[in-house]
């Protein structure tokens, strides 16, 4: 971005006073303080005063926007919602534990028993490469307990539901 131009007609160094009895001294007045860098004030946009008029923003339209149901992928319409969300929570779990273990990437994929890539895409969030029991098969790895509980479905419960014990 160029620095705008000053009038050289009405003084021909901003940086010095006028009519100062010393030509090479800089006029402290004339300086402003903005991003690290000290302007003449000549080149930075002044606030409006109190009787002059501000700009006027246009009015937004308010955003639309509808309540989830808790699984985005049943919102987007997926056919395999339930197991896809499921992978999601599962994954996320295997993602915190291995933060928290503050491993390297080549460390990773020799506990987890997968190449370096894969651990890339693990990291990123990328579940969808990984089946259910692949994911399940690294919480194993990582020496967590893993519970399959089947039970009678109730109306309005979901059919698929991964917890997680503190």
């Amino acid at each position: 971005m160029a620095a705008p131009e000053w009038n050289r007609s009405q003084n021909p160094d901003p940086l010095r006073s006028k009519g100062s009895a010393r030509k090479n001294q800089i006029s402290a007045s004339a300086l402003t303080y903005w991003s690290g860098i000290i302007w003449p004030r000549e080149f930075v946009k002044r606030k409006a005063r109190k009787d002059e008029p501000r700009a006027i923003m246009k009015r937004r339209k308010p955003i639309k926007f509808e309540e989830g149901s808790g699984n985005i992928f049943a919102d987007l319409g997926l056919e395999d919602a339930g197991e896809l969300y499921n992978r999601a929570q599962i994954g996320v779990h295997v993602f915190k534990i291995l933060k928290n273990r503050k491993l390297k990437q080549r460390e990773i994929a020799g506990v987890l028993g997968i190449a370096q890539p894969d651990v890339s895409h693990l990291m990123n969030g990328h579940f969808s490469r990984f089946t259910t029991d692949k994911l399940l098969d690294f919480l194993k790895r990582l020496d967590q307990k893993v519970k399959i509980e089947v039970s009678r479905h109730h109306k309005g419960e979901p059919y698929q539901q991964v917890t997680f014990a503190s």
